[in-house]
C-alpha cells in the first residue's frame, strides 16, 4: 500500500486560516479524486482557541461555497513535525515558530507561495479581528494557494 502526502497547515490559533485551507484542500481533492493519495490536517502554534470550532465568519464564508469548516482547534506537536511531507504556514512568525519547535526547514512552505494573484501580499493575513472582506480576501487567497499546491505537486 503506498502511503499518502500528508499535509499540514498551520497558523497561530488554528482557528481561521490553517481550519479553512483544511476544509478547501479536503473539498479540492475530493472534487478531483486525490482523497486516495492525499491526507490533510491542520494545527496551531498556539492553544489559545483549542478544542473550539474555527471562527463563525471562517465557518460561514466557506458555507457559502458549499464547503464545511468544522475543524476542532489544536496545537500543533513533534508528531505533527515528523509525519507531514508538507507543511504550509500562513506568515512568516508561523514559519518562524515550526522552525523554532524542530519544523524541517525542506517540509515547511508558505502558503503565499502557492497563490498566483498574490494581490501584493507577502503572507495570508489574519482576519480574526477583522470584517468579512477580511474573512472573504482569506478565503480567496487560501483557495488560489490549494490549487497551487496541488498544481505544484503534480497532482493536477
Amino acid at each position: 500500500m503506498i502511503s499518502k502526502f500528508k499535509i499540514l497547515f498551520m497558523c497561530l490559533a488554528n482557528h481561521s486560516r490553517s481550519p479553512a485551507a483544511q476544509a478547501i484542500m479536503e473539498d479540492l481533492i475530493k472534487k478531483k479524486h486525490l482523497t486516495d493519495k492525499i491526507e490533510v490536517d491542520s494545527c496551531g502554534t498556539s492553544d489559545i482557541e483549542a478544542g473550539s470550532l474555527p471562527h463563525e465568519k471562517m465557518i460561514e464564508i466557506c458555507k457559502k461555497r458549499n464547503i464545511e469548516c468544522n475543524h476542532i482547534s489544536r496545537k500543533m506537536n513533534k508528531d505533527d513535525l515528523e509525519k507531514n511531507n508538507l507543511i504550509v504556514v500562513m506568515d512568516d512568525n508561523i514559519y518562524n515558530s515550526v522552525i523554532q519547535n524542530g519544523g524541517d526547514k525542506n517540509k515547511i512552505k508558505k502558503m503565499i507561495d502557492f497563490v498566483s494573484d498574490k494581490k501584493g501580499l507577502n503572507c495570508i493575513p489574519d482576519p480574526y479581528k477583522g470584517k468579512d472582506s477580511d474573512f472573504e480576501l482569506a478565503v480567496q487567497l487560501i483557495e488560489d494557494g490549494c490549487n497551487g499546491i496541488l498544481k505544484s505537486y503534480n497532482f493536477i
